[in-house]
């Protein structure tokens, strides 16, 4: 193997052995103990007593053959097929498959073959011997294509004493298919095994279906590829030769495709389905387009410019090729074939892009940019290698030597940086109407894309002003732990940016800096407060470990261990972190900035924030600093929107809505657009998306080609070169979800000490990371890792004759927003720690977490991780189980809820389900101009467009002269509003202006009448009143009154997250009974 994996993936293999023989019990051995007390995956059990549950056919009632009607007069076939209800789904006493056979082709009959296991108690009573049921001879079922009406038969399992029966359903034929069930039944009755209840239930029940002349067909209907969303069918055209041969009920199907099609199908408790890894590695050697060599040394020349246009020939190559693939392929619709030459003339107008991109480094200014850009890149790689390899001791980089580097772009990160490159460099470049979402599978490197984005903004601005300052670009998150780590990340750059400026642009005045603009959960906001913080760090009364001040833990230049002794406070010039390395670049003070104080005075050239902080634009004047509408220096050129897919529902709704108020701002200061980036790995009509978020048009990159698993830039990789994930479903109906966690975690952690490999190999599966829906859940499973799980580990290796794994003794770790910011960077720092290292006491054993994992976690080591539950959405499947395999192959456990219909539908689909995971993202949904979010936040969007758009608006006393500046409001601020709500949103742009308009007349009415002296506060002082204010904190309000009431102060957002409005609840003592 390319990676040398094969140790993996066997020591992976071996966990799952290890699992299924621990949940279904080993095969065809003994057993101590009674079956039902040992297996809890694969039971038929015995059917509840039913006196009238017969069909008059003589079926169980109990089983549903045919899916009800919701319209009377409708042939079963043409509506979408429901699932087969499974009789006593609490203890099912049948399993069965649907499948689908082509019609018309003289398809006789298939071939059925049964089974299962039966256990009886020995003569001494000292054990339980298995019993396989297994006919010599498959159950024909015949398919006679004249039927119409369902034929329905009854077939006795050989060797089960009549307590086993298969039944099978044909149903008439529909167009070109003939859909078939087949359902093995346990005929035991409840009230005959007086309990003996393990004697008269089946276990490991099988049934392998195989069709001997022609292959299955596709077991879906077509519902999908014409439904109006087009988003919809552009997913139906990609994935059209991903079938779904098959459906279980009360298991899973799975079968293997071959290129003749799939002749044979089998059910199974234990779903495994693998999900390939993508690569990026076009343009490398033997890349039938061509080859091209994209070192980052190399392309910064202009000599390396041909590498560049290497880049777009080879892309137009493999576009001209996917021409003539569509234009050949064989049964191929109309329709899809229209679908698939869209998304070709996609990626011709990306290719032009790309070549326009290279066009516009003939401009010297923006070759140095360029240039200088790569330079930073290799500079901040180089750095990290250099720390890495000398343990930080002694760092000094030789700025000659950066040319000669073993960095490179993939492809994807150098072509989305040609294609926004004009946009970049040309304020009013008809591109900035554009909002360039870059969609690549995490993990891929988007961040390294847009981080070059950002590097060409800010060393372009330098270069073509060298007095410029201020705020080039912004980066927004959703979550603070994702915010929290790309600043780490992001801190990197900008130190090699910070030296690159003082070696290649001595006349620059202004350092190039990095600001964290976060709530104050996360770091304190004011110096007051982080001189109080940092005293208490330094006189030892408080540990650096528990403060969020210490965001900066590692100098990002050279990698020295930072601590509190290395903040330093000065009332002159705010808080100053210093590398304590004489040799590093940084020793006297890091451009980097986490103080909202520091952040308004220094105004940082990357801001990296969260999105409900712009909620501020409301409530603090010296936002206008971080935006360059106060005129001192140029507003932001690049605004980058990183997990779009999160903004959604009601904070994506907010978002969009105070996005309106920014991008007024930024466009009446500049005159000029924002260039707008947004990324994501997993989203669904992107375009409505987008469009009322940001007001933008979407243009996606890569465009997708005719096939999911190749758009040029990434393809799927084979498991050999990169690994794989694995998905691995459980689901046990018979007993609880405590339980079964219970002993699934119990056996995943049993298994990686039992499997025999090094422990490098262990490493990947050590640390089990456990994702969850809920708190609630979560909490019981916290206590349960404690007691319940090691008592079931012992048990476990006692039955093996095994050592049990010894607990590290350390509580398992808490990944919620129930944390806090410094306790959360503490805990990644300890799922770094392998057990390979010094400390491998150290390495966690168990980490619980909810959705906060979903985006930002990223540590090479784990590859284990249990999910409980199916998530909401797929978009956050995707996400979560994306944390682990990332450097070695993956296994995820997916513990379905037998108790929810949902969970038990994506168990039985588990196959087909993640063989296409993203055609199953489901839309995201932003409406930041309905009624709620008018009532909830219109009047905090008029304020905030007002004071950062209007000079005389701007400062807190400036709210009572609205009478004044009435039509300088309308005219400046709530038209322009409204004409963006007219183009996002056609129906609600006449309510959204009637709002405004109420509330400024309102406002205008109260400040000439001297009723308001200041805009308010984010906070009132206890005592304090809000007497002559305009606005007042969110929830501060004892009598809120209905939302949409205009009445001042106004209860406002002081931050995005808090949508809901809360109601008090009071609990008064109940009255003494006389």
């Amino acid at each position: 193997m390319s990676r040398d994996l094969e140790s993996w993936y066997k020591a992976r293999k071996d966990v799952i052995s290890f699992v299924t023989q621990e949940l279904m019990g080993p095969d065809g051995e003994l057993l101590d103990s009674a079956p039902l007390n040992r297996i809890i995956v694969g039971v038929l059990f015995p059917q509840e007593d039913q006196n009238d549950s017969k069909n008059p056919d003589g079926t169980d009632a109990s089983i549903s053959l045919v899916p009800e009607l919701k319209q009377s007069g409708i042939n079963t076939d043409e509506q979408p097929e429901q699932d087969v209800s499974m009789s006593n789904q609490s203890l099912p006493s049948s399993m069965g498959l649907t499948f689908s056979l082509p019609s018309r082709n003289h398809c006789d009959k298939v071939l059925v073959y049964p089974s299962a296991v039966q256990y009886e108690f020995s003569s001494d009573e000292t054990h339980w011997t298995p019993k396989r049921v297994s006919p010599s001879e498959p159950i024909s079922i015949p398919i006679d294509e004249q039927i119409d009406t369902l034929d329905v038969k009854r077939h006795t399992v050989e060797g089960s004493d009549g307590k086993l029966e298969l039944i099978s359903v044909v149903r008439p034929p529909f167009g070109d298919r003939v859909r078939i069930t087949v359902t093995l039944v346990n005929l035991n009755k409840k009230s005959e095994f007086k309990g003996k209840k393990d004697a008269f239930s089946w276990f490991r029940p099988k049934l392998r279906v195989v069709s001997p002349s022609l292959p299955f067909v596709d077991n879906r209907g077509n519902s999908d590829v014409f439904a109006e969303d087009t988003d919809s069918v552009s997913t139906a055209f990609l994935y059209r030769a991903q079938a779904n041969i098959a459906q279980g009920h009360g298991c899973a199907a799975t079968w293997e495709d071959s290129i003749s099609g799939v002749f044979e199908i089998q059910s199974t408790y234990i779903p495994e389905q693998s999900v390939p890894l993508s690569s990026a590695a076009a343009g490398t050697e033997g890349d039938p387009f061509g080859e091209y060599d994209l070192n980052m040394g190399k392309v910064a020349r202009p000599s390396g410019r041909e590498e560049l246009h290497g880049l777009a020939d080879s892309y137009e190559k493999w576009i001209e090729e996917q021409y003539l693939d569509l234009d050949t392929e064989d049964d191929l619709s109309d329709q899809f074939l229209k679908e698939g030459r869209k998304n070709l003339i996609h990626a011709t107008e990306c290719l032009e892009r790309i070549r326009s991109g290279i066009d516009s480094l003939d401009d010297s200014s923006m070759s140095q940019a360029f240039e200088l850009m790569n330079l930073a890149m290799i500079q901040q790689r180089d750095a990290q290698d250099t720390a890495r390899a000398s343990n930080g001791s002694k760092i000094r980089m030789d700025p000659e030597n950066l040319y000669i580097t073993k960095q490179a772009w993939r492809p994807f990160q150098m072509a989305f940086i040609l294609m926004n490159l004009p946009a970049l460099g040309d304020r009013r470049h008809p591109e900035r109407h554009l909002a360039d979402l870059l969609w690549f599978p995490t993990g891929g490197g988007k961040t390294e894309a847009y981080l070059g984005c950002i590097a060409f903004s800010i060393l372009y601005r330098r270069i073509l002003d060298p007095k410029a300052g201020g705020v080039s670009a912004i980066m927004r998150y959703t979550l603070r732990i994702l915010t929290t780590d790309q600043f780490t990340r992001a801190a990197g750059l900008i130190c090699a940016l910070e030296i690159i400026r003082r070696r290649h642009l001595p006349n620059t005045e202004l350092e190039i800096s990095l600001g964290l603009w976060v709530g104050d959960s996360t770091v304190p906001n004011r110096i007051s407060l982080a001189k109080i913080e940092l005293k208490k760090l330094k006189s030892g009364s408080k540990h650096d470990r528990d403060s969020n001040l210490i965001q900066v833990k590692r100098c990002p230049n050279c990698s020295y261990s930072l601590s509190s002794e290395n903040y330093y406070i000065e009332d002159s010039s705010g808080l100053s972190i210093c590398c304590p390395n004489i040799y590093c670049e940084f020793h006297d003070s890091l451009p980097l900035y986490i103080i909202d104080d520091d952040l308004y005075e220094k105004r940082p050239s990357l801001i990296i924030g969260t999105v409900d902080k712009f909620a501020q634009m409301t409530w603090r004047s010296e936002v206008s600093h971080l935006l360059g509408t106060d005129g001192k220096h140029p507003t932001p050129d690049l605004i980058v929107q990183d997990e779009l897919h999160l903004i959604s529902g009601p904070l994506g709704t907010m978002v969009g809505l105070y996005e309106s108020a920014l991008d007024l701002a930024l466009y009446k200061a500049s005159g000029s657009k924002v260039k707008v980036i947004a990324s994501t790995a997993t989203i669904r009509r992107a375009d409505e998306q987008v469009l009322s978020v940001f007001d933008r048009k979407a243009a996606q990159f890569p465009p997708a080609g005719i096939s999911p698993s190749d758009n040029y830039f990434s393809k799927e990789a084979s498991p050999d070169e990169m690994g794989d994930r694995k998905y691995v479903g459980v689901v046990a109906p018979g007993t609880s979800q405590a339980t079964l966690l219970v002993r699934l975690y119990a056996a995943v952690l049993q298994a990686a000490e039992s499997i025999q490999t090094t422990d490098e190999v262990r490493d990947a599966y050590w640390t089990l990371l456990g994702y969850f829906n809920s708190l609630r859940v979560l909490g019981s499973t916290y206590l349960q890792v404690i007691d319940d799980i090691p008592d079931r580990v012992t048990v476990i290796a006692n039955r093996r004759g095994e050592k049990p794994r010894q607990s590290s003794g350390n509580e398992p770790l808490e990944l919620t927003s129930r944390r806090s910011a410094a306790e959360i960077l503490s805990m990644r720092e300890q799922m770094e720690v392998s057990i390979t290292g010094p400390t491998p006491a150290n390495s966690p054993d168990v980490v619980l977490a909810t959705n906060m994992i979903s985006v930002g976690l990223d540590i090479d080591r784990l590859g284990l991780m249990v999910v409980a539950g199916q998530p909401q959405n797929t978009s956050e499947y995707i996400q979560a189980t994306s944390r682990v395999g990332r450097k070695h192959p993956g296994l995820i456990f997916v513990a379905f809820n037998a108790q929810r219909s949902r969970d038990v539908s994506h168990f039985e689909a588990f196959v087909p389900f993640h063989r296409s995971l993203y055609r199953s993202v489901e839309a995201t949904t932003a409406t930041p101009f309905s009624a709620r979010a008018r009532d909830r936040g219109a009047h905090g969007v008029l304020v905030a467009a007002t004071r950062m758009a209007i000079d005389e608006m701007r400062a807190s006393n400036a709210a009572g002269e609205a009478h004044v500046f009435k039509n300088e409001i309308y005219n400046r601020v709530i038209v322009p509003l409204v004409d963006r709500s007219s183009r996002v949103s056609e129906p609600d742009s006449k309510p959204f202006m009637a709002r405004l308009i109420k509330l400024l007349d309102t406002w205008e009415a109260s400040s000439e009448r001297d009723e308001i002296s200041e805009y308010g506060q984010m906070y009132i002082k206890p005592g304090g009143s809000p007497d002559g204010w305009l606005i007042r904190p969110s929830g501060s309000s004892t009598n809120p009154g209905r939302f949409n009431a205009v009445e001042f102060p106004m209860e406002t957002l002081t931050s995005l997250r808090d949508v809901d409005a809360e109601t008090k609840l009071t609990i008064y003592k109940p009255r003494s009974r006389k």
